[in-house]
C-alpha cells in the first residue's frame, strides 16, 4: 500500500447510481457505446478506464454514484451524450490488484487499503477509484487494476 496524489485528468464520463453487483453489467452496456462515440468524434484516449465511486462502503445492497471514465486529450471535439469533465487531484492510498474478481480477493484488496488508511490515522474522503490496466473476464487471473481509496 502506498500514499500518492493522482494528478487531474480530463475524461468522458457516464454516471449511474448502482449497487456493487450492477457495476459489471452496466460497464458491459456502456463500454461499446462510449468507445463508439470517442472513435466517431476522433478523440485520443490517454490512459486506462477509471471507475470512480462516491459513497461505496462495501455494503452489497447500498446504491451509490458510480462514474465510468475514459481519459481523453482532445475533449473539445466531443459532441456525444456523455459528460466531459476533469477528475480533480486525488489524494489516496492505493495498491495493484491482480487476478479473478472473487468476493474474497476483492475484500482482501480493498481491506488492505482500508487498513493502511486506518493505521495512518487518515480520514476517508468517500471517493474511491479503480484504474483498469487489464481486463479479460471476471474469472481471469490476467486482470489488473489499481485500487485507490481517497483520503482527506
Amino acid at each position: 500500500m502506498s500514499f500518492k496524489v493522482v494528478q487531474p485528468v480530463t475524461v468522458i464520463a457516464a454516471t449511474e447510481f448502482l449497487s456493487i453487483s450492477e457495476i459489471g453489467s452496466w460497464g458491459e452496456k456502456l463500454t461499446p457505446i462510449m468507445m463508439a462515440e470517442i472513435e466517431r468524434d476522433g478523440l485520443e484516449t490517454t490512459g486506462p478506464w477509471i471507475f470512480v465511486s462516491h459513497g461505496r462502503d462495501g455494503d452489497p445492497r447500498k446504491r451509490f454514484r458510480h462514474d465510468y471514465c475514459v481519459p481523453v486529450s482532445n475533449p473539445d471535439r466531443y459532441r456525444g451524450a456523455f459528460q466531459v469533465r476533469t477528475l480533480e487531484p486525488f489524494p489516496c492510498f492505493s495498491t495493484l490488484h491482480t487476478g479473478a474478481l472473487s468476493e474474497e480477493s476483492l475484500r482482501a484488496g480493498y481491506g488492505g487499503v482500508v487498513e493502511a488508511i486506518t493505521r495512518a490515522g487518515r480520514e476517508f474522503s468517500g471517493e474511491s477509484r479503480e484504474v483498469w490496466h487489464g481486463w479479460t473476464s471476471a474469472d481471469s487471473p490476467a486482470n489488473a487494476f489499481e485500487i485507490q481509496i481517497g483520503v482527506k
